[in-house]
């Protein structure tokens, strides 16, 4: 029997979850059975060296515009060239442009990942997966939270297959849980991810205004890039911050930046399994984040984080007093949090799960209806 061929289609190879994602999957296929093919609609990035590592072939499309028809058209007949017995996308534009390539490519099993509930989601975009979704015929859900969002927006729950993202743990510091920790006076918090309106690093911002009057001498690293910036270097001022916060951009060694932090912190409106949880609940870094979809999955009030409603600062600021106070529900929060990582996200369990799905669509199984 010949490998299943399977072609995954995303718009970048940027750092970034969905990136990191797929390629663990697609560097740990059985490739005595299946032969994947990663390409990057717009432009590719540091997970090319990853793919190139592991002897994954890729290529970039090369897509500049918003709506771009050339692109779409060379997309197609790489796809159609490839002959490809699966195409799998990830995210919005690459979900796209890649179900209808994949279309005209005349190739009908096609999963598309869904990274995201995305509960601010445009008519326009929500329209497009509206008009996709009829053509798609598995998607891939990262959270129970994403899952359910997809449900609410019409997707039979027959279509919808959870498999949640994986952490790998090679390279990753762990910080000693043998005793409680000691944050002294100047405790250590950090933020990760893109600075974009969905993550809401106001709220973050704001929340560490109501820190620093239980800490003074706390202080705030924002690991990350992104449109965001400018208003959120104004906020800083506006709040008298700039002495209790850093944000140095893009951070090289966020292994590092983890492990020599005290607490992380999250504010987001709405995920769908965000990887900077799953790293600093790995390092065994203690989570305060908002009680939003996709943080939720992994984040369980009082046993493996703490949580606070969303949009509110003075709730988050709450929490992380006072379980910055609290050294033995840090020891006991962060060592849940590792275990569940490390047992229920694995890099194995995941890769399975996708083989599983790829066979069955190759098979037949869930053809248009």
């Amino acid at each position: 029997m010949s490998a299943i061929r399977v072609c995954m289609i995303i718009a970048t190879l940027e750092r970034g979850g969905a990136e990191h994602q797929l390629s663990l999957v697609a560097a740990n296929l059985d490739r005595t059975r299946f032969e994947p093919f990663v390409v990057a609609l717009t432009r590719g990035g540091p997970f090319e060296q990853v793919l190139r590592d592991r002897d994954v072939p890729h290529a970039v499309i090369g897509k500049r515009a918003k709506l771009a028809p050339l692109a779409l058209v060379r997309l197609a007949r790489l796809v159609r060239s490839l002959r490809p017995d699966v195409v799998h996308t990830w995210m919005f534009t690459a979900s796209a442009y890649g179900r209808v390539a994949a279309r005209l490519a005349g190739v009908h099993a096609v999963v598309a990942n869904v990274n995201c509930a995305h509960l601010g989601e445009g008519r326009v975009r929500l329209g497009v997966d509206r008009m996709l979704a009829r053509k798609t015929c598995r998607f891939i859900a990262v959270s129970e939270s994403v899952a359910e969002w997809l449900e609410g927006a019409g997707v039979p729950g027959r279509r919808i297959t959870t498999i949640h993202d994986a952490f790998e743990p090679a390279g990753w510091p762990c910080k000693p849980l043998g005793g409680p920790p000691d944050v002294g006076r100047a405790p250590r918090l950090v933020a990760v991810g893109r600075l974009w309106p969905q993550k809401r690093y106001d709220v973050v911002l704001r929340c560490m205004r109501e820190i620093v009057r239980a800490f003074p001498e706390a202080h705030l690293t924002i690991a990350g890039e992104g449109p965001d910036r400018p208003e959120l270097e104004v906020l800083m001022d506006e709040l008298g911050l700039r002495q209790s916060v850093s944000m140095p951009g893009l951070v090289q060694d966020v292994p590092d930046l983890l492990a020599r932090s005290d607490l992380f912190l999250m504010g987001s409106d709405y995920e769908g399994l965000p990887n900077a949880v799953m790293e600093a609940m790995y390092v065994g870094l203690p989570v305060v984040a908002t009680d939003a979809p996709g943080i939720r999955d992994l984040v369980r009030d009082g046993c493996t984080g703490v949580l606070a409603p969303t949009g509110d600062p003075e709730a988050l600021a709450a929490r992380a007093v006072d379980l910055l106070g609290k050294p033995e529900l840090i020891q006991a929060v962060a060592a849940q949090a590792r275990r569940l990582i490390a047992e229920d996200h694995t890099v194995e369990g995941m890769v399975r799960a996708y083989e599983d799905v790829y066979e069955r669509l190759a098979g037949g199984e869930g053809e248009f209806e």
